[in-house]
């Protein structure tokens, strides 16, 4: 009987150790990558828009239900685009926003795109020069609005365009894979409203 008090009270005193060393971390020790940030709609490869509104298809782009949408008027095309920033801890950062025609004429190379597709006219978009992330959220919405009406043109029956938005910053790192998000326009179904 003495010997199986003295094996509960060391195994007690074992438990209580082992219990007393342990303390709280939110993330464990170890060697974590650094923040990065991305476009999550590069995942999908190319977002073709060829209808009035786009399919929900699960998760877009944070914020969005849907990847495009007209407005009511039907003189604008909305595209949800955002960045995501990966990693432990949150920072502040400024992502600029532009264009690249390098990933489009990749397209054409390796037979994605028609050579005859052409790049969305600058005069038919607007797009933000630059979004910023304040530290306290992982994600920054933004919008490439293209102007519908101008594709009702008959000049623009039965082209295609394509447009191809990129991040880059100088406060963070990029995912090179994901910076980029390439549009394929096909206005044919603007003409039939």
């Amino acid at each position: 009987m003495n010997n199986k008090i003295v094996k509960l009270l060391l195994c007690g005193i074992l438990t209580g150790l082992f219990f007393s060393s342990c303390e709280y971390r939110e993330y464990a020790d170890a060697d974590y990558p650094d923040n990065a940030i991305y476009q999550p709609l590069a995942l999908d490869g190319v977002l073709y828009v060829d209808h009035a509104e786009s399919e929900d298809l699960g998760l877009p782009t944070p914020g969005a239900p849907q990847h495009y949408y007209m407005d009511a008027s039907g003189d604008k095309l909305y595209v949800n685009l955002g960045v995501v920033q990966s990693g432990v801890s949150l920072r502040s950062c400024v992502v600029e926003i532009d264009v690249t025609y390098s990933a489009i004429n990749k397209l054409i190379d390796d037979g994605t795109f028609d050579p005859e597709i052409q790049y969305l006219p600058e005069a038919a978009y607007t797009l933000p020069d630059r979004v910023t992330m304040d530290g306290s959220s992982a994600e920054a919405a933004f919008q490439l609005v293209i102007d519908a009406d101008l594709f009702r043109s008959a000049q623009y029956y039965g082209k295609k365009f394509a447009i191809a938005v990129r991040i880059h910053s100088e406060d963070i790192a990029v995912t090179a894979d994901l910076s980029t998000v390439v549009i394929c326009l096909d206005p044919a179904f603007l003409m039939e409203e």
